[in-house]
């Protein structure tokens, strides 16, 4: 069951691969969103503070990416100063998704059900939004990904009776929340579940 599981990401991972290879952008406008955006990431790489303080006038009023979105990959474009290599990581970090939500529904369901586990954490593959972002750099993916990561700690959270326990996941999934949000600002909304959660297993 172990190795089905292994090749369902394998084979999932592949299809992403695919995707990547013919330039594949099913929502329609990713790709050109991130090319006609792609000035934005050399500003920041060049020079973060004029960057930040020019942003309004760098993105013309037509991004709806945070500044921060812009800031980070800029840091991965100074790495890889390469379009294709760039988009090439984003979607590898896209694909640690697939693994922290895997991670997340383990916490949630039977450990001996790994293979429907796996099933039910690689459809995110075939969601056009999630391939066309993950292909296409965007700040929506990268959000999700800290999202999640926020997700699996408040999971814990759950899953845990001692106090001081609950408290270092309360504090890691506040955290994750917090960078997820000022990557793609839409997942700060969950701040109110978390902390209606909060107030009530802590009784202050």
């Amino acid at each position: 069951m172990l190795i089905n599981s292994r090749s369902l990401f394998v084979l999932s991972y592949l299809f992403l691969i695919l995707g990547f290879y013919f330039g594949e952008d099913l929502n329609g406008n990713a790709k050109e969103d991130y090319i006609g955006q792609f000035h934005i990431i050399e500003e920041f790489a060049k020079n973060p503070i004029y960057a930040f303080e020019n942003y309004s006038s760098l993105e013309g009023g037509l991004s709806r990416q945070s500044p921060m979105f812009f800031y980070l990959i800029s840091i991965l474009y100074k790495i890889l100063p390469s379009s294709d290599l760039l988009r090439f990581l984003n979607l590898n970090l896209n694909f640690l998704s697939i693994f922290i939500f895997y991670k997340c529904i383990s916490l949630i369901f039977d450990n001996q059900k790994k293979l429907l586990i796996t099933l039910i954490s690689i459809i995110i593959v075939f969601s056009p939004s999630f391939r066309s972002i993950a292909i296409w750099p965007n700040g929506i993916n990268l959000g999700l990904l800290f999202f999640l990561l926020s997700l699996f700690f408040f999971l814990k959270f759950k899953n845990t009776e001692e106090e001081k326990i609950k408290f270092k996941y309360a504090i890691l999934n506040t955290l994750f929340l917090a960078f997820s949000s000022y990557i793609s600002p839409n997942f700060s909304v969950f701040v109110i579940f978390f902390l209606y959660n909060y107030f009530f297993s802590f009784n202050k």
